[in-house]
C-alpha cells in the first residue's frame, strides 16, 4: 500500500512474530541544504535525511552535556551485534570532551555513526532547554 509521510518525521515499522520479514521501499527527495531540527525536552526520534553515513562527532549534534552520563542528553541507537539498545552520551568533563560510549568501561569516545535508512531516540534532559540542532550537509554535491 502506499502512505504518505511528513518530512522530518520519524516513524516505527513493526514485524510481528510469525511474519516474514519485508522490503521497505521508501520514495522522497533529499535535501539540498542543512537541515534545521528544534529538539524538544524528553524522547525523540531522528534520523539523518542524507544518503550517506555521517559520523556522529561530524554531525553537529551539539546537546546538553553534563560530567556524568545521568545527567546528559543521549543517543539511544538498536546495536543490531548485541540485540538490545546501546547508548552515547555529551561529556563536558575535562580530557572527556564529546560523545562518549555508555556501556564501554572507561566511557571511550562514541564510535557509532548516523546511518540513511535507521533511526535513533535523542533524550533532552528535564532539567536543560530545547534547542536547534543544525545538521550540515555532509557533501558538496
Amino acid at each position: 500500500s502506499i502512505l504518505s509521510l511528513d518530512a522530518d518525521k520519524g516513524f516505527w515499522v513493526q514485524i510481528r512474530p510469525g511474519h516474514e520479514a519485508q522490503n521497505l521501499k521508501l520514495v522522497g527527495r533529499v535535501p539540498r541544504q542543512d537541515q534545521i531540527m528544534h529538539m524538544v525536552k524528553g524522547m525523540q526520534l531522528f534520523g539523518t535525511p542524507y544518503p550517506v553515513e555521517v559520523n556522529l562527532d561530524n554531525a553537529n549534534l551539539t546537546a546538553n552535556g553534563a560530567t556524568l552520563p545521568q545527567n546528559a542528553d543521549t543517543i539511544w541507537y538498536w546495536d543490531r551485534a548485541k540485540q538490545q539498545y546501546d547508548y552515547a552520551w555529551l561529556s563536558t568533563r575535562a580530557g572527556f570532551l564529546g560523545w562518549r560510549s555508555a556501556t564501554i568501561q572507561g566511557a571511550p569516545p562514541a564510535t557509532f555513526s548516523l546511518n540513511p535508512g535507521y533511526g535513533y531516540w535523542l533524550q533532552v534532559r528535564e532539567q536543560y532547554s530545547e534547542f536547534t540542532w543544525t545538521y550540515h550537509k555532509p557533501y558538496t554535491r
